[in-house]
Order: structure tokens, then sequence, then C-alpha cells
């Protein structure tokens, strides 16, 4: 399950569609080429990549999202969106946490 995408500002992350079929596992076929869009344009920039795939580049501090949207060969319109929040500066690390969920 990914989540809510958390990037600086200048950086760009690579975006991809992931396709599932109607049992939940994952689609081992084709996926049409989605369609791109953010929210706000003045934070976020999207540039279609020819292999399907999306670079965002966060352009001002704020939240927006992003949205893939793309109709099957079945005709089904299918979306989704995910929120984008574009920090002013990179995060520094400020705390940390003993993990113990790793088996020996």
């Amino acid at each position: 399950m990914q989540g809510p995408i958390l990037i600086t500002v200048g950086q760009k992350v690579l975006l991809s569609v992931l396709g599932f079929d109607q049992f939940g596992a994952a689609f081992t076929g084709p996926i049409p080429t989605p369609f791109w869009t953010v929210s706000d344009p003045s934070q976020d920039s999207s540039s279609p990549q020819p292999d399907g795939t999306s670079v965002i580049a966060s352009l001002s501090p704020g939240t927006t999202s992003v949205t893939a949207s793309l109709t099957t060969a079945n005709g089904i319109a299918l979306a989704d969106t995910e929120a984008i929040t574009n920090l002013a500066e990179p995060p520094v690390l400020s705390s940390i946490k003993i993990d113990h969920t790793s088996p020996v």
C-alpha cells in the first residue's frame, strides 16, 4: 500500500502505476498509459514519461495532490489520487527509536 508523498522543494520523484485484479492480486497484464494531473501546478509540476511514469517536481512549500487516471481495455475508468506534501527544507534527524521487529 502506497501513501502520501513527502518531498522537499526542488526535489523530484518518479511515480508509476501499480495494477490489481478484481481479487486484489497484482495485475500481470499490460496497464494502459495513465494521464497524470496535479491539483495545484504552482506547487508541483508533472512531466509524463514515454513509459507511462511521471516525474513530479516540487516547486513550492505546501500540500497538493497528484492523480493518475486511465481507461482499461474493457472500458473501465480507473483513478488514484495521492497527497503530496512539499517541505521547505529537508527533514533532519530529531529522534530515534529502538526497533525490535527484525528476527535473528
